[in-house]
């Protein structure tokens, strides 16, 4: 949770939202106490060398209904997720585009492409040696996809490694 909750503390949309903010009124108490600990860590005149997040991660505790806990170490994607759109609820925001300092920072927008691709076998009436046709004067659709934050799967090392430079890897 830690790595979290710095790594969204060094966003700087969403720090200096943070630290310009007066929360006293009927904000919820995640969103201030998110505000306090970002005033905190980013106090100029801070006299200790360290600041314990322990006020935040003890709400973290309540409003999750014990689904992460500070004695227990959880899955980050899982926590980052659930506290994104916590956030995002508790600032006021909706559906739509920059409704919110998360929303703002965060929102992307994923375009894909598709286009129908037709298989043809001409040598024999088996589908196992058909190859499939691309056709440029085919229609392309494109879709709009938006997204808070996307997963994407990073590529396995490499087994082998350059002679020359051994931090140069040959790609597989």
């Amino acid at each position: 949770m830690n790595v979290i909750i710095h790594a969204l503390l060094h966003v700087p949309l969403i720090r200096d939202t943070l630290l310009l903010s007066n929360y006293s009124g009927k904000e919820p108490e995640l969103l201030k106490r998110f505000a306090t600990l970002s005033k905190k860590l980013w106090n100029s005149r801070l006299f200790k060398a360290q600041v314990s997040p322990h006020d935040f991660l003890q709400e973290v505790t309540r409003v999750s209904a014990g689904k992460f806990k500070i004695m227990q170490q959880g899955d980050p994607v899982d926590f980052l997720g659930w506290l994104l759109n916590t956030l995002h609820k508790d600032a006021g925001g909706s559906k739509r585009r920059n409704s919110s300092m998360i929303y703002s920072a965060f929102q992307g927008e994923l375009r894909l492409d598709t286009q129908f691709v037709t298989v043809k076998d001409e040598l024999s009436g088996h589908m196992a040696s058909a190859r499939p046709e691309f056709d440029i004067d085919r229609e392309i659709k494109s879709a709009k996809s938006p997204f808070l934050f996307l997963a994407i799967d990073l590529p396995p090392p490499p087994l082998f490694q350059d002679a020359v430079a051994k931090e140069n890897f040959i790609p597989q």
